[in-house]
């Protein structure tokens, strides 16, 4: 099991949210970090994202740790601007 590290912008994200949606997001990338499945798809070399309700988790996957870098809505997630800023 790799460990998780998250990008100051991913946390401040995850403080912003509804307590009980933040504990999900981090369960669910929990839970991918210790192989326990979840909706994971490689988006680009080393660049994954969980996906947890209306919410998407992006995560470099190319590391020796897991690098959760942006919680983003869906919309946003896929979004040309947003992913600028990567």
């Amino acid at each position: 099991m790799k460990p998780v590290l998250y990008r100051r912008s991913a946390q401040k994200t995850l403080l912003n949210m509804q307590p009980k949606r933040a504990a999900a997001i981090h369960q669910a990338v929990l839970d991918f970090s210790a192989g326990q499945g979840g909706d994971f798809k490689l988006l680009e070399t080393g660049i994954g994202r969980i996906r947890v309700g209306n919410w998407r988790v992006l995560l470099r996957t190319d590391l020796d740790h897991w690098l959760v870098f942006a919680v983003l809505p869906r919309g946003q997630a896929y979004d040309k601007k947003s992913r600028e800023s990567w």
